[in-house]
């Protein structure tokens, strides 16, 4: 063991802390809001790119004052501090910026997804109760059937035809003439014409702005899909956690606002996920220019190349998506990295990668793993410039606190593996009306409220974290919007009647991305393997999706348990 470490307990020890000051371990946190936090670091170079959208780029004026009109129109139609504001709308420019607007209201924001059926919105709408809605392709009737299905008023519906998303707001400036909202159904407007009303408002929103700039208050709230229980959770943030979060990346990784080496950031990310909706304002607040992605398509991100971002924030799944769309002429010099977030790449997929950055002349570019926690606001990892191991996913990140724990919550040694605890400044408070799933993740160590994460890593005296599985053990294949629980796979498997035991790892699969592989012990050990297989697999089809099927099925005579009686994974993971 290293002489530097005395009893080989990090809190202790703390040799993977050491050269760093107090500051960055304790940085100054201010509860500033999205546009305040915009303005105090752009101020001075409001005239350079801020947000692109297809071939459109927006100047941080620009946003600015976008961001002003949609606060005239929120007071127009008297929307104040307070209220709820759900947002329906894939990764675009409008999105942006009315959230932007309503933070600096006090109104609070809920992202929900777009990709969801009308039933499912309306159940998504019915729990969290919004009072504003902006959605985009949906009509008259869908806004019928929301007020026929909801038992509370929804005030304003606001509708963004996407078709229409040529259409420049210099031309809409050039409208002759104030909106007359008294004609209009106060239930639904285009957002072109909610726009409008702003534009020819008169309203002052000095007052409203500076009332919210330093507001401690919940602002936004993020609704997920496809969790590691299957099932959507609310995740209130505060401005201060969201604040938090830039500086706490931004002294992590040394990348300073308005690095010139970052010129562009591209997050293929929905935002109705944690960490695409924070690295994307994260960016936007800290100077550079954000590229929105409004699809994950393999055509979207075939043609994404044409945008030049140096970082893109996305997943192995999209990165293999990448990789097998990019057209084979594409001139990829001007990337500098691809974090793949959420999972480890495999060594495979990391040489591929490498192979295919320098065949499309990113000689330069690396691939990082990350880490991160959505109830954090992505709070996780940092691996810019450092080597690659496979499974590292980086550093933690500077100022949360960190402990590795046993199953018993004591922390375990550097080198040795345990599950991971934070306690942030940035992490939410608990989840939208689930009193019990939040006393069971957020648990009171060391006298402060901390997040069990139930990931399983291990952290060496240099900072390097190595990362090994969760324990919800869940999967996103190539090409499903939705994860996949083991542990749900287990259960529909072992409810065959010729199964007698049963347990799933995760796996790459043949593209070496994720899948996974079901070990599988049989009540009698003389069945035919092939035709128990299909036996197996046509039972289980009818209770899961495609997507959801095992990639691989391995018969084995029993399955190894741990000395707990608990299934021993990591055995069969070197199986």
């Amino acid at each position: 063991m290293s002489q530097n470490l005395k009893t080989g307990y990090p809190s202790k020890d703390r040799t993977h802390l050491q050269g760093f000051s107090k500051k960055l371990l304790k940085p100054t946190i201010l509860p500033i809001s999205i546009l305040g936090a915009f303005m105090l670091i752009n101020s001075k170079r409001m005239d350079e790119p801020s947000i692109q959208t297809g071939e459109r780029i927006y100047s941080k004026q620009e946003v600015h004052d976008d961001v002003i009109t949609l606060i005239k129109a929120f007071k127009t139609y008297s929307i104040s501090r307070g209220k709820r504001l759900a947002i329906v709308t894939p990764n675009i420019y409008e999105g942006v910026i009315m959230t932007i607007a309503a933070n600096a209201m006090g109104i609070q924001v809920v992202y929900f997804n777009p990709l969801e059926t009308d039933d499912e919105l309306i159940n998504d709408i019915t729990t969290y109760a919004p009072d504003i809605l902006f959605v985009y392709d949906r009509d008259e009737n869908f806004v019928n059937m929301v007020h026929e299905s909801t038992f509370f008023p929804i005030e304003l519906v606001i509708n963004y035809e996407f078709g229409r998303k040529d259409i420049s707001y210099s031309q809409s400036r050039s409208s002759s003439g104030p909106i007359n909202t008294s004609d209009l159904p106060i239930d639904f407007v285009s957002y072109d014409t909610f726009r409008l009303t702003g534009e020819h408002s008169d309203e002052h929103v000095l007052p409203a702005i500076l009332r919210n700039l330093f507001s401690k208050k919940v602002s936004l709230f993020l609704q997920t899909s496809g969790s590691s229980s299957g099932k959507p959770k609310g995740l209130p943030f505060t401005n201060e956690a969201i604040f938090a979060s830039m500086i706490y990346a931004s002294n992590s990784s040394g990348t300073k606002t308005n690095d010139a080496r970052v010129n562009k950031v591209m997050c293929i990310l929905p935002y109705r996920l944690p960490y695409g909706w924070a690295l994307m304002f994260m960016n936007l607040m800290g100077g550079h220019c954000v590229v929105l992605a409004p699809g994950a398509t393999p055509t979207d991100i075939g043609n994404y190349y044409k945008y030049k971002p140096s970082y893109i924030y996305g997943t192995p799944v999209i990165l293999r998506a990448f990789i097998d769309n990019t057209p084979p002429d594409a001139d990829l010099s001007f990337l500098r990295a691809f974090f793949a977030a959420g999972f480890s790449t495999s060594e495979g997929l990391y040489k591929e990668t490498m192979d295919f950055f320098a065949k499309h002349g990113a000689v330069n570019a690396e691939l990082r793993n990350n880490y991160g926690i959505g109830e954090g606001l992505c709070i996780g990892t940092v691996s810019d410039g450092l080597p690659h191991f496979e499974n590292t996913v980086g550093k933690f990140w500077l100022g949360p606190e960190w402990y590795l724990v046993d199953d018993g919550l004591n922390e375990v040694k550097y080198g040795e593996t345990g599950e991971a605890l934070v306690y942030s400044k940035t992490l939410c408070k608990g989840y939208v009306d689930e009193p019990e799933l939040t006393e069971k993740t957020f648990i009171k160590f060391h006298g402060k409220t901390f997040y069990r994460s139930g990931d399983y890593m291990s952290l060496d005296e240099n900072g390097i974290v190595t990362f090994y599985g969760r324990r919800k053990r869940f999967y996103q294949p190539l090409g499903a919007t939705d994860k996949v629980n083991c542990e749900t796979l287990e259960k529909v498997i072992l409810d065959c009647p010729i199964v007698k035991a049963c347990a799933v790892i995760v796996v790459p699969d043949e593209k070496m991305v994720t899948t996974s592989k079901a070990f599988v012990v049989l009540e009698d050990s003389f069945f035919d393997k092939a035709g128990v297989e299909l036996d197996i697999r046509n039972y289980i089809s009818k209770s899961l999706l495609d997507y959801q099927m095992p990639g691989y099925i391995t018969f084995v005579n029993e399955i190894p348990l741990m000395k707990s009686g608990k299934i021993d994974y990591s055995k069969l993971e070197k199986m």
